[in-house]
């Protein structure tokens, strides 16, 4: 069975004034709509198989969660270590604000601080590694996964168990409820199945 990854509709932070990371900011009406159209799709591909449903606890995944939750007939799990990275003292600010305290890209990136107090990459890599470690118990369950483009980017690296020292050099792009698909082929390798797959936003915008 697979791990079905989404990213959270379009969120205020996407597209406002206030900060992303940590910062609790709301769907918008688009990211709604968005997220509608996520569940339908899954509902549609799972074709009413079980299924546990975990989320970022920050609102914009758990938004994005219920919607999908609803549609399949499950409760979303909030899990905290499925949060974006962590934005330190940035967190709750405007862009405009955050802009004081930021600290530009160091190599190598996996160990950047763009904020005082702020998670680097590496931080955020170990954190959704555990969390994943401990999600990840029955392989024979659908399990769906909504976070946010830098945890759902780690779940990939955990996924394919990839050095965290090529963090530095190697991104996926995961737009706005976009679906993913993690699975396992019959030879045991793991596979990245599906990717930033947006095909079921098309005409949303």
């Amino acid at each position: 069975m697979p791990i079905i990854l989404v990213r959270h509709g379009e969120s205020e932070s996407n597209v406002g004034e206030m900060t992303g990371g940590w910062t609790d900011t709301s769907l918008t009406g688009l990211g709604l709509r968005q997220a509608e159209a996520a569940a339908r799709r899954l509902k549609m591909e799972l074709g009413g198989e079980p299924c546990r449903l975990v989320s970022s606890d920050l609102m914009r995944a758990m938004q994005t969660a219920g919607v999908i939750g609803r549609a399949l007939g499950v409760e979303p799990t909030p899990e905290p270590g499925l949060r974006e990275i962590y934005n330190g003292e940035a967190t709750g600010k405007t862009k405009e604000e955050a802009k004081s305290i930021y600290t530009p890209p160091t190599r190598p990136l996996i160990e950047w601080v763009a904020y005082p107090g702020a998670e680097n990459w590496l931080q955020l890599n170990r954190r959704v590694t555990a969390t994943m470690d401990r999600l990840y118990r029955d392989p024979g369950e659908n399990l769906v996964v909504v976070g946010h483009g830098g945890s759902l980017h780690q779940v990939l690296f955990w996924w394919m168990r990839l050095p965290t020292g090529i963090i530095d050099d190697v991104n996926f792009r995961l737009d706005n409820a976009c679906i993913s698909t993690l699975s396992v082929s019959p030879l045991g390798q793991r596979l990245i199945e599906r990717l930033n797959d947006t095909s079921h936003l098309v005409g949303l915008e």
